[in-house]
This record gives structure tokens, sequence and C-alpha cells, in this order.
């Protein structure tokens, strides 16, 4: 089946990636997204960055310390 693939990372099938395409438009396209945001940061971790480096495109708090949280739920969960 034909592949798809970027620099050094492993080849993916196409009919893989269209499904997940798919699935991510019909649901949520932040889906999308956040695999372009996992594909570079990848990428750049292939080609020898540092993960400090690879996620220096992505400054900001952790999604824990950034989500508004329900009064009943606890944060140290949140994190697990």
């Amino acid at each position: 089946p034909p592949t798809t693939s970027v620099g050094t990372a492993a080849a993916v099938p196409a009919s893989a990636m269209a499904r997940f395409a798919t699935h991510a438009r019909s649901t949520n396209e932040i889906f999308l997204l956040a695999a372009k945001a996992m594909a570079l940061i990848t990428c750049k971790l292939l080609a020898g960055e540092t993960l400090e480096e690879a996620m220096a495109d992505f400054p900001g708090p952790s999604w824990w310390d950034a989500v508004a949280i329900a009064d009943d739920a606890e944060g140290a969960s949140l994190k697990e």
C-alpha cells in the first residue's frame, strides 16, 4: 500500500493517515493540529535537538495548569 513519510520518520500507510484525517474532521479538528505539533516535535527530536529545543515553539504552562478545572476535581488527578 502507498505510504507517507517525513524525513527519517517511520512510514505510515497512507490509508491510515486518510482514516485519521477523516475521523478528526468528523469529530474534532483539533486532532489535526495536535498531530501536526507532535510531528514537528518528533522531527526535531530525530534531527538531534533536545526536548527543550524541540518544544521551544510551544511556550506556556503545562496543560493542567492552563485548563479550567471543575470545583470538585482534584488538580493532582489531572496530571495522571
